[in-house]
């Protein structure tokens, strides 16, 4: 694992919400009781989610263009000395 402090005073980074604020807890869930449902009043699971949701995933190409060489091959010498046998 590799350390992430700052060189300047040697504390580890925080973590914060779009609008600046430390984020008190990252990894809990604001719920309505022990095995209740989350809360919208739980800004940065809000923003974790949003952020999570607008992720730019890269589209397939359907039809790509590709590429090729055209003619013929002829080969002018013998190409298996010093080639091992298959």
């Amino acid at each position: 694992m590799t350390d992430t402090r700052s060189p300047d005073n040697g504390a580890l980074p925080t973590l914060t919400h779009a609008t600046g604020a430390p984020v008190a807890d990252n990894l809990n869930t604001m719920t309505a009781g022990p095995r209740g449902p989350a809360l919208l009043q739980d800004i940065w699971l809000i923003e974790k989610l949003a952020h999570f949701d607008r992720e730019v995933i890269p589209e397939r190409r359907m039809h790509a263009k590709g590429w090729g060489a055209h003619g013929t091959f002829t080969v002018t010498q013998d190409i298996a000395l010093g080639l091992p046998p298959a």
